[in-house]
């Protein structure tokens, strides 16, 4: 159970929501004429930003203040993956969740609390996919509402999303009971060619439970979210033309590079991840 999380009852997600959760197989329908962004009581309590973090960047920073700032929670969690045989990691999990952590000390004062750094799927002890976090999360926590923070790329790889233990394929179930809040791509293309920034296919379809939104760059300029986070000297970069194309896999590619190119990792991570990033 989480008891730091005030619960409190929200229009946009009535206590049903949870209850259709529970009830496995039921199709869960957002209202959207009183829980839409914008919305003064936001749809989430808790919005998970997942994923592998390695490393992580500025760019996660701002898709979570992006979610509080837009209204689609109240709440953000960083949820690192375990180590799983789906995906090369070059950092273990302990190493990744100290760097999550170090990221988090970039956020000024009035919005680190609604931050917090977590390593509940880890402590699931087998590695399911996104799906079976959340369902767990939801049964283990009735009366909270968790939601999802993805870029448009994730969203385009979901029809092969699938539980590793069973096989079973879950992006379909998935979009269904999971209220989701989805980043745009600049252009649909990638950078460098980057898989991680590739988004496959224009989305003619959203899911009921599922918001889009712009890119990151053009929410964070709406909303002033990067004057919240304190890069200090770290300086700009016009590498990429902003933080929607910005990867982790970009990230190592730039640590591999001799000499780096400080600036531009400055203004990815930050001066003191970077430190911690280059004594590997």
């Amino acid at each position: 159970m989480i008891d730091h999380i005030r619960k409190k009852p929200y229009s946009a997600c009535p206590a049903r929501f949870s209850e259709a959760f529970l009830d496995w197989g039921a199709t869960l329908v957002l209202d959207r004429t009183h829980g839409g962004l914008g919305n003064k009581h936001p749809i989430c309590d808790v919005a998970i930003v997942g994923g592998a973090f390695d490393p992580p960047h500025v760019g996660h920073l701002l898709m979570g203040l992006g979610a509080l700032s837009l209204g689609f929670a109240s709440k953000i969690w960083f949820v690192p993956s375990p180590d799983r045989p789906d995906k090369v990691m070059t950092r273990n999990f302990g190493e990744r969740l100290e760097l999550v952590e170090i990221l988090c000390c970039l956020l000024d004062d009035a919005n680190r609390n609604d931050f917090v750094v977590s390593s509940c799927e880890k402590d699931l002890g087998v590695f399911r996919g996104s799906l079976f976090l959340m369902r767990t999360l939801f049964k283990e926590n009735p009366g909270l509402v968790f939601g999802f923070v993805m870029g448009q790329d994730t969203f385009c790889k979901m029809s092969s999303w699938n539980d590793p233990l069973t096989g079973e394929l879950t992006g379909s179930d998935f979009q269904k009971l999971i209220p989701s809040l989805v980043y745009g791509r600049p252009g649909g293309g990638s950078h460098q060619g980057d898989p991680e920034v590739q988004v496959s296919r224009p989305v003619t379809h959203w899911p009921k439970t599922f918001y889009s939104c712009p890119d990151l760059d053009s929410v964070a300029a709406t909303h002033g979210l990067t004057a919240r986070i304190n890069l200090g000297s770290s300086g700009t970069s016009s590498k990429l033309g902003g933080y929607s194309k910005l990867s982790s896999t970009l990230i190592r590619q730039a640590l591999l590079q001799d000499p780096i190119d400080e600036t531009f990792l400055k203004w990815a991570v930050g001066n003191r991840l970077l430190e911690r990033l280059r004594r590997k």
